[in-house]
């Protein structure tokens, strides 16, 4: 359970990361977008997950839910996997895709160097 509560502090801090960057950019945000890319990405959820995963993400990308209704509602399973699911979503939204793997490889690095587990594949 640790390592899920930890999974979902990071996935909250990369939400939180980017609503300020969108914050201060002024960067739009168009939920019909965001909602498009939660489908894309949604479809990667674990069968037993994917549905309730996708619709909580929409539900948020649309504006009908807030993040902290997610958190408290939601089993950690299904919290983290929409959290990871929306956050990305909105990242693929508003930034290029390389962008968003740039963020990603800085973030694996940063896991790796306090001494978290390194990423599962390779980025060559």
């Amino acid at each position: 359970m640790d390592q899920l509560e930890y999974a979902g502090g990071v996935l909250i801090t990369m939400y939180n990361d980017t609503r300020q960057v969108l914050n201060d950019t002024g960067q739009p945000c168009n939920p019909a977008t965001v909602v498009r890319e939660v489908d894309a990405v949604a479809r990667f959820a674990s069968a037993e997950h994917e549905f309730a995963v996708t619709e909580a993400a929409r539900r948020l990308a649309r504006g009908k839910v807030k993040t902290q209704d997610v958190v408290d509602t939601m089993e950690i399973r299904d919290r983290i996997h929409t959290m990871a699911v929306y956050s990305l979503a909105l990242q693929l939204a508003v930034f290029s895709r390389e962008g968003v793997q740039r963020s990603l490889d800085q973030a694996a690095f940063m896991n790796v160097s306090i001494g978290g587990r390194p990423r599962p594949y390779s980025i060559a």
